[in-house]
């Protein structure tokens, strides 16, 4: 939190998991793929207000986030992912305090009857269940690992295949969000083409689980390669300091997915644009890349380290 001696406000900002209202965009190709070409450089608005060795500019802000992501154990970053699987078909996420479908539907789906599939499932005792939304579906992603990237341990057999979200796409009528369980990444598939499988999950929208807060810069850094924005978040004096690069699940949870040109609250972050920010998280198995999240409409994607883009610390 930001003390009153910085005159740095602190805002909060809700998890944003449901559809909403739809805005114009380019529409996104179907399917999979790699997560997207390497390169993306697109600016935010005051990319040339800061650099490496620079602070925030002046009068930025420090926004809170409670949705408590989860991240893998051995990246030792905050909320480790811890499940219970002691009941039967069922996986309790202690983080979030969601429970999942351990065992993936062996069928494909088009999205509505993946939809319908949740919805008509009993398991365990309780006929609640339903598709998860896309940051939900996100929490369950270890991006330490590949095929597939999830708890093995916890989540036996999970197919490498796209998993579909409840999650639609704003601006591209009849798409949804799923995550391809390959190496991790989130993209738009058409709902009623694009065959996907079905993880159900139960508890309340954005899960109930111990505060896991997030502060973020609300200005960008400017356009810096992958070690430079490391660097950056790492020295960024802003209210004391203690800044780093998010993972690529924590700079997830400031996406809105009700909106696209940004995909961001324009309200938190009045300044964002389309452009793609860098995450901590590599690429498992391809060295060098690392995450980025492309605020466009809230896609990751594979970003080779010497290329540039900008950076939003968290804390």
């Amino acid at each position: 939190m930001a003390t009153p001696a910085t005159a740095t406000a602190v805002l909060s900002l809700a998890l944003v998991s449901g559809c909403g209202s739809r805005a114009t965009a380019d529409a996104a190709p179907d399917g999979g793929g790699t997560g997207g070409a390497p390169g993306a450089t697109d600016a935010p608005a005051d990319a040339d207000a800061t650099g490496p060795d620079a602070p925030a500019a002046g009068g930025a802000v420090v926004v809170t986030t409670a949705w408590p992501m989860p991240n893998p154990p051995s990246t030792g970053l905050p909320n480790p992912a811890s499940y219970d699987t002691s009941v039967a078909g069922v996986v309790h996420d202690r983080v979030t305090g969601l429970d999942w479908q351990s065992a993936v539907d062996p069928n494909s789906f088009a999205w509505p009857a993946a939809t319908a599939a949740c919805d008509s499932l009993v398991l365990a005792g309780h006929d609640d269940w339903r598709l998860p939304t896309l940051i939900e579906l996100v929490s369950i992603v270890d991006f330490t690992g590949t095929s597939p990237s999830i708890d093995a341990s916890a989540f036996p057999e999970t197919p490498i295949d796209s998993t579909w979200t409840s999650s639609e796409v704003a601006g591209d009528a009849g798409e949804a969000w799923y995550v391809s369980f390959t190496t991790g990444f989130n993209y738009q598939g058409h709902e009623d083409f694009l065959p996907a499988r079905a993880r159900c999950v139960r508890g309340p929208q954005g899960g109930g689980g111990a505060s896991g807060a997030l502060a973020w810069t609300r200005t960008p850094s400017g356009m810096l390669a992958w070690d430079d924005a490391q660097r950056y978040c790492d020295q960024l004096p802003l209210d004391a300091g203690g800044w780093r690069l998010p993972s690529m699940k924590e700079l997830l949870t400031i996406v809105d997915v009700s909106r696209a040109d940004p995909a961001v609250d324009p309200a938190v972050f009045p300044d964002a644009t389309r452009a793609t920010l860098w995450s901590s998280s590599p690429v498992a198995g391809t060295p060098g890349s690392y995450w980025v999240v492309d605020f466009t409409l809230g896609d990751v994607i594979s970003q080779e380290a010497a290329t540039t883009t900008a950076a939003r610390c968290v804390r």
